[in-house]
């Protein structure tokens, strides 16, 4: 799997040179670059013209050793969903709005906001739909005791409520159980069945409690 966005923060773009365009080319750039990415993996070739990249390959000399490499294509805002509807095999939510700077905040994890994007996948993805499949990306995990003391913190950090931290899949706060029994509500509300978490350790009840599901 490869996973791909736009780019966001400015001490990443900086600490390569690179200009942290602003939103719109960033955008038009990043879809080129898939489409070019795509047809390197698939084919080991790419030809293309377009208004940020100019590729002619004939043969890059390597190929992976899987057959089709899936392409993850995460991000929040309406245009990045759709190149994700056109191109991904994954799609990751991310639930995060970013600032000027490329600061990230918790702007988009509202489920409304998910189901929002989920209804933008689907429109922009036609019959290609039961091929993408829908991930999150966690921000933060706890499970076990002191799930309640972990929760009322989190709401103060974030400037969310207890309900809304509990509908959203960027935050997973509880025992595994009632962690499991969440999983199992987004995939049925949307359709959510991968996950990014940033400590796989603390994950592990969750996942145990998973198996054979």
């Amino acid at each position: 799997m490869l996973g791909l966005g736009t780019g966001y923060t400015q001490s990443e773009h900086g600490a390569i040179g690179m200009l942290l365009r602003d939103p719109a080319p960033r955008v038009d750039r990043f879809e080129e670059s898939v489409i070019v990415v795509r047809s390197l993996l698939d084919t080991g070739a790419a030809q293309f013209e377009g208004e940020h990249h100019r590729v002619a390959v004939e043969d890059l000399g390597v190929r992976p050793i899987q057959q089709h490499v899936p392409l993850l294509i995460g991000g929040h805002g309406k245009r990045v969903v759709g190149i994700a509807a056109r191109h991904a095999d994954i799609f990751q939510f991310t639930g995060l709005t970013h600032g000027e700077d490329g600061t990230p905040a918790p702007g988009g994890f509202a489920i409304d906001e998910v189901r929002e994007r989920s209804r933008w996948l689907a429109d922009g993805a036609g019959d290609r739909l039961v091929d993408i499949e829908c991930s999150a990306l966690v921000q933060l995990t706890y499970i076990g005791a002191g799930a309640d003391d972990e929760l009322q913190s989190t709401v103060e950090r974030f400037g969310m409520n207890a309900e809304s931290i509990d509908g959203t899949p960027f935050v997973l706060i509880g025992s595994a159980e009632q962690v499991v029994d969440k999983l199992e509500r987004l995939r049925a509300d949307v359709g959510i069945s991968h996950y990014v978490v940033r400590v796989p350790e603390g994950f592990a009840p969750v996942v145990a409690a998973l198996k054979g599901r």
